[in-house]
């Protein structure tokens, strides 16, 4: 290593120079130090046991993370009932992260209000709306179409039975149409609406 300053001449001089530059460094990074540390005590985050002293209500991870955080970023001069006030916010924030409450037991008007969510962000897409109203669309003409065919059938057979019971008899249809002829006359229809 070189000496650069002008008046040193050896190399013991510069050796000696130079360790008592580093000395002085050192006894004044101690200072700070330790300053520092006087410091970090009377706000009591300089050891985890000072921490846990005040902040007894979390967990140890909680109040290691908490001294961490203070140190980084507390001022020196901060005053120790601002500091702990501050920290104790943190520690809350990282309870709430690291044990998050218990949720609510289930109840009726929960379900009803997350049942009632889902309808709404169903009436919301109209695309689901317009699917919904084929269906219910193509399910009305099915059933009109089933009732539809019922009662055609119903009409075949009793057209059947009509062919077979009187159509195919001769007698029966001459019964047939004299009662057709009877009940088809205006005499007949007069005399039922009076009595």
């Amino acid at each position: 290593m070189r000496c650069r300053k002008e008046g040193d001449a050896s190399s013991k001089d510069c050796f000696s120079s130079t360790q008592n530059h580093w000395a002085k460094q050192d006894e004044e990074a101690k200072k700070k130090h330790d300053l520092l540390a006087g410091k970090r005590t009377a706000q009591g985050i300089q050891k985890i046991p000072m921490v846990a002293e005040w902040a007894s209500e979390y967990s140890p991870e909680i109040q290691r993370t908490i001294r961490f955080i203070g140190l980084k970023t507390l001022g020196e001069d901060e005053p120790a009932e601002t500091a702990h006030a501050i920290l104790k916010v943190w520690g809350d924030a990282l309870s709430r992260i690291t044990a998050p409450p218990p949720p609510e037991p289930p109840s009726l008007m929960a379900w009803l209000k997350y049942k009632w969510q889902q309808v709404n962000a169903f009436l919301h897409n109209r695309k689901a709306i317009a699917y919904t109203l084929l269906l219910m669309g193509g399910l009305a003409t099915m059933i009109c179409l089933s009732f539809y065919q019922s009662a055609v059938m119903d009409l075949d057979r009793t057209n059947r039975i009509f062919y077979h019971y009187v159509i195919k008899n001769a007698n029966a249809t001459n019964d047939y149409h004299e009662l057709d002829s009877l009940i088809h006359t205006k005499k007949l229809l007069q005399d039922i609406q009076d009595s």
